[in-house]
């Protein structure tokens, strides 16, 4: 009996310990601050190392460091990429319990091939379901995601997602854009927010038979035909009129997406409002928030 009941202890310490703190709920913890919750997590976390933590989340294990100076935390996911060392950064501020993201990368992520297919949305599920474990507020970060076209080429993600599904992927994960840049916020162009949604929505919404009207009296009409870069455009508005530069965008991602890049960073000038309009949709950073509702203990 002795043995058995030593077994049974045996047996309940691994599966506690061998497969980490669970997030898949993410349920609130029933602690009195952020700092007791957190603790809460890593004593219930499989340790691995000095700060190297495994927890799980949808039956998916993965390692997280997660360590603290005077006052913040740091959650780290690490990575075996050699460029980018890290999947996830993101720092917690107890104080006002809210978060900070500054990488999210699916680069060398210890998932399997499968499992990477979402690796996004896992390392988003990862933070949110951490946050509302822990009762935090709002989390921000900057989104300055891309996609990468043949020899390493990219253009911005955030643009091209809202082409496709009327928003950028951030904010179909519940993330809104701060009304206006911080000190310290990067982006080269970014006046405000505001200047980001009305520059594309224009572009969005651009008619072919539009797009003309933008060119200076002095300049040739005939400026498709110039550059190579420019013929699919006027074989597109051939065929299609009244159709929406939006839709040409896209087609043209599809079918080449090195011209595309081409075209979106290199508008000429002649088209003013459309040249300026790519500038702001090009810019890298663009600051963005998400708040979480408020959980009862």
């Amino acid at each position: 009996m002795r043995r058995k009941f030593f077994i049974f202890l045996l047996l309940s310490y691994h599966s506690k310990i061998c497969c980490g703190y669970d997030l898949t709920s993410g349920t609130l913890i029933s602690r009195k601050n952020i700092e007791e919750r957190i603790e809460y997590i890593l004593s219930h976390s499989h340790k691995i190392g000095a700060h190297d933590y495994e927890m799980e989340i949808d039956n998916v294990r993965f390692p997280l460091q997660i360590s603290k100076d005077i006052r913040k935390w740091k959650i780290e996911m690490p990575s075996t990429d050699f460029l980018i060392p890290h999947c996830l950064i993101w720092s917690i501020n107890p104080i006002d319990n809210t978060g900070s993201i500054s990488t999210i990368n699916g680069k060398g992520c210890h998932f399997t091939p499968e499992q990477s297919k979402g690796i996004g949305n896992l390392l988003l599920k990862v933070v949110d379901n951490f946050s509302t474990s822990i009762g935090i507020k709002k989390n921000s970060l900057e989104d300055a995601s891309t996609i990468t076209c043949e020899n390493h080429l990219t253009t911005s993600l955030a643009f091209l997602h809202f082409l496709k599904h009327g928003k950028s992927w951030y904010e179909s994960k519940g993330y809104t854009f701060r009304p206006s840049p911080r000190p310290g916020d990067k982006g080269a162009y970014l006046q405000s927010t505001k200047d980001y949604l009305d520059a594309r929505n224009y572009v969005a919404s651009l008619h072919f038979q539009d797009i003309e009207l933008q060119l200076h009296p002095t300049n040739d009409p005939n400026i498709y035909q110039k550059n190579d870069w420019w013929k699919p455009l006027a074989s597109y508005k051939h065929a299609h009129p009244i159709g929406l530069l939006k839709d040409f965008l896209l087609d043209l991602w599809e079918e080449n997406c090195k011209i595309y890049i081409k075209m979106t960073s290199e508008f000429p000038p002649a088209f003013k409002h459309l040249h300026f309009a790519f500038k702001i949709l090009e810019s890298p950073y663009l600051p963005m928030e998400k708040f979480y509702p408020e959980k009862k203990k």
